[in-house]
This record gives C-alpha cells, sequence and structure tokens, in this order.
C-alpha cells in the first residue's frame, strides 16, 4: 500500500506543482479537468491530506449453467494509480455481491449498498493514515463515479424509458 500511496502523492504533486495535464491523453481519467478538480485542493496537499478517488461499478449477470439465477456484484477501483496498474485486475475490489433468482429490487440494492455507504461515512470522520517516507498523509477515501450497464441503469433507476418523449 505505501507503495501505490508513494505514487499517487508523486502524480499529484506534479499536478499541483507544475499543472502539468497533457490534453492528448484522453485514455487517462487523471488528465481531465473533472478529476483535477476531484482531488484535494493545493493547500490540502501541503498539510499531507490527499484524496483517493474511487470509481463504483456494477453488473449483474446470469452465471453458466445456473440460468434462473443472476449474481450482481459491486466492485470499487482506485483511480488515482497509473493507468496501467489502475486498470489492473487487482486494482478491482469486490465490495459486494447480490445473489438471486431475480434482477435487485431498489430495496435490495439499497442494502446492499447501505452497507458501503456506512463504510465511506466512517473513513470521513475517521481518515485513514499511513507513512509514507516518514511523513504522516491522511487519506480520505471517496467515490466520485458510478459505471454501470445498461442493464443495471433499468434495475438501479429504472433506465432507459425508451418509450420516453426524451427516450432514444
Amino acid at each position: 500500500l505505501e507503495n501505490e500511496v508513494r505514487e499517487i502523492i508523486d502524480f499529484h504533486l506534479e499536478l499541483h506543482r507544475n499543472r502539468v495535464r497533457p490534453a492528448l491523453n484522453r485514455s487517462d481519467v487523471r488528465f481531465f479537468d473533472s478529476f483535477y478538480q476531484g482531488i484535494e485542493k493545493v493547500d490540502d496537499f501541503d498539510r499531507n491530506r490527499l484524496k483517493i478517488v474511487l470509481s463504483l461499478s456494477i453488473d449483474g449477470f446470469v452465471p453458466k449453467r445456473l440460468t434462473r439465477r443472476e449474481v450482481w456484484p459491486i466492485y470499487l477501483r482506485v483511480d488515482n494509480l497509473p493507468k496501467a496498474v489502475a486498470d489492473n485486475y487487482y486494482n478491482s475490489i469486490l465490495c459486494g455481491v447480490y445473489f438471486s433468482f431475480s434482477k435487485p429490487s431498489s430495496k435490495m440494492l439499497e442494502a446492499l449498498f447501505s452497507r458501503l455507504e456506512s463504510e465511506i461515512r466512517s473513513l470521513r470522520i475517521e481518515p485513514l493514515m499511513i507513512e509514507v517516507d516518514g511523513v504522516n498523509w491522511v487519506l480520505n477515501v471517496e467515490i466520485q463515479r458510478g459505471i454501470a450497464d445498461m442493464g443495471a441503469q433499468k434495475a438501479l433507476f429504472g433506465l432507459p424509458h425508451w418509450e420516453s418523449p426524451q427516450g432514444c
């Protein structure tokens, strides 16, 4: 964990000091203006406070040979890491799974997400601390993006409404 946090610190230092954000690299979310606006402010960074940015993704599927069941995993991913590391499978954190005979209802999803919401809230109250190169850093964790395919959006939000006036 210390090496990964060191990489995040080095990159955030580069962003804050040099404002290096190559406009041509559209494959790395860390170079988007919205990413920079979502990380800690310069004065927080100078006080050794670091914001760890997470993406949440959900996508249900029907397992082979268990066609009457559905599995809906919820994954977290650390976005601050270099693209090659962030995109690697070991950067995916399985934080919940819904296993059922049907698509999850809004009540079931609420129950599934409530534990994660509770954990994030407790991390906001009592942030993680880690020592990197003799310096204590306070890590604030925040989910900034949600990723869901159309099937998951329909289960989560009742979207899309193809037949509505704003439908495709």
